[in-house]
């Protein structure tokens, strides 16, 4: 059975709980072991265990393996919910010169960008079970997606109805990332995009 502090600290994650956080909350790896043995919890992949009523936050655990990885693309349209395609891979920005040998293992197609550009609209966000990841912001994402290769046409026009709609969209971020990351022909993508009901994009 679980001890209170260990269970407070589980809850605290939401039921998710990577070896890398517990560490800094005092529970060593071993604890979590024992606890495993004893099937108290479970260990969905190395590095992550997971109570047995909840749900694995996987972004969490992508995101406490690879912490200068940032969701973005398809990954971050799907976090704010701008997308009802389900990606099977989480997709992340790098500063350039990072990598990794378990990229192909954990599902994550990677792009690289100069360290200048890394931090233009990251921000943290929470995941569908509630934690805090990273990710770039709505506006960051849209012109991301508008320049990738691998977005689908019906993924990128459902992304910019969501975006459309949306209450708090922030038309200043979007025109200052534009002009930051020479991005302004995809701007003009956003500014011309018409919704079936006459809708406009204008700053």
């Amino acid at each position: 059975m679980l001890t209170t502090s260990v269970r407070e600290v589980f809850d605290k994650y939401n039921g998710t709980l990577p070896v890398k956080f517990a560490i800094k909350h005092g529970i060593g790896e071993g604890t979590l072991r024992k606890a495993y043995e004893r099937g108290d919890i479970e260990r969905p992949k190395r590095g992550v265990y997971l109570l047995p009523e909840s749900l694995e936050d996987d972004y969490l655990a992508i995101q406490s393996q690879y912490n200068r990885g940032v969701f973005s693309h398809e990954s971050a349209l799907n976090l704010y919910g701008y997308t009802t395609d389900n990606p099977f891979y989480y997709y992340m920005t790098f500063p350039r010169g990072y990598h990794s040998k378990q990229f192909k293992k954990s599902l994550i197609r990677p792009t690289y960008i100069d360290e200048k550009y890394y931090s233009i609209g990251l921000i943290e966000t929470e995941s569908w079970h509630g934690n805090k990841v990273l990710a770039y912001d709505k506006e960051r994402t849209i012109l991301d997606m508008l320049v990738s290769s691998h977005a689908h046409p019906y993924v990128v026009e459902e992304m910019l109805e969501e975006y459309a709609w949306e209450e708090r969209k922030n038309l200043d971020n979007l025109y200052k990332y534009a002009e930051l990351l020479n991005r302004q022909e995809q701007l003009k993508i956003v500014e011309n995009f018409k919704r079936k009901e006459g809708e406009v994009f204008a700053k």
